[in-house]
């Protein structure tokens, strides 16, 4: 249902710092970008208590539950944060393990989005 856009998955947890510290980038680009990207989180916890801590913290990323692994598992996510950003055509266009800075982020989009 979302081929034809641009998606940035972004694979995070409670207890993961750095995925914590580089939410509101995700969001801000997510904002940004919000016409021709659609952002989704992949969240490692448990539902109820994803949805405790962002709306404790006042995040806005949509969020679904990946506790079993499934998802992480079918786009081989080793570690966390880790972000998907997939292409027009339903490819993956990149893919980080780790912090990523925005400028590279922005780069990223703005290419997918072109092709």
């Amino acid at each position: 249902s979302m081929r034809g856009k641009v998606v940035l998955v972004d694979f995070w947890s409670i207890s993961c710092g750095p995925c914590i510290r580089e939410m509101p980038m995700i969001e801000s680009v997510g904002e940004a970008h919000k016409a021709e990207l659609i952002v989704w989180g992949v969240s490692f916890d448990q539902p109820d208590r994803d949805k405790k801590w962002l709306l404790q913290h006042q995040r806005a990323l949509a969020t679904l539950s990946d506790a079993d692994f499934v998802v992480s598992d079918l786009y081989k996510v080793q570690g966390i944060p880790a972000l998907v950003l997939i292409g027009m055509d339903g490819k993956i266009k990149n893919y980080w393990e780790g912090e990523v800075s925005k400028p590279d982020l922005e780069a990223a989009i703005q290419h997918a989005l072109q092709h």
